[in-house]
């Protein structure tokens, strides 16, 4: 439960179901962690963080990266944040899309098999300028500077991209 009267404009729950994230119009995010125990809760859950103004404009989209531990939030000013979400701080900046933030996908094709561990994380984002980019979150240009080009523009659709997904 919230005491935040706004709406909810965006909300994601991590894989592991560890977290709920939500954003509202208020601009605020707030980050709940999802009790374990199957038991009935007594008590109002209360947000284990919340960062005031996340965004300058609502957030439309929002998605957990496959390992529960990044969060990806687009908002309507065409900004793209990538979240710490325990640390509850940003680590990726991309600005640039034009207009609003319209799909969000992470490209993390992890296998904890693998000798090599150069393992690289992409996030792929769409917009209402119909353009898809891929991002490397690997990149230490990406960091929050919010200067970093994406690795790819993929051009093409007439329509608005409403969702993205990366297939092995």
């Amino acid at each position: 439960q919230t005491q935040d009267t706004e709406s909810i404009t965006s909300l994601c729950v991590t894989p592991s179901a560890s977290h709920l994230l939500l954003f509202t119009s208020s601009l605020s995010l707030r980050i709940y962690e999802i009790p374990a125990s199957l038991a009935p809760q007594t008590k109002p859950i209360k947000p284990v963080r919340v960062i005031a103004r996340a965004h300058d404009a609502p957030v439309h989209v929002c998605r957990a990266d496959p390992t529960s531990t990044y969060l990806a939030s687009g908002a309507a000013d065409g900004v793209v944040k990538v979240w710490d979400i325990l640390r509850g701080y940003v680590t990726h900046l991309f600005k640039g899309h034009g207009g609003v933030v319209s799909a969000l996908a992470f490209n993390y094709p992890f296998d904890p098999s693998s000798v090599v561990r150069e393992q690289k994380m992409q996030l792929v984002t769409a917009s209402v300028d119909t353009r898809i980019r891929i991002f490397d979150l690997s990149a230490a240009a990406a960091r929050a500077s919010g200067g970093s080009k994406p690795e790819a523009v993929l051009e093409g659709h007439v329509s608005v991209p409403r969702g993205l997904d990366v297939s092995s």
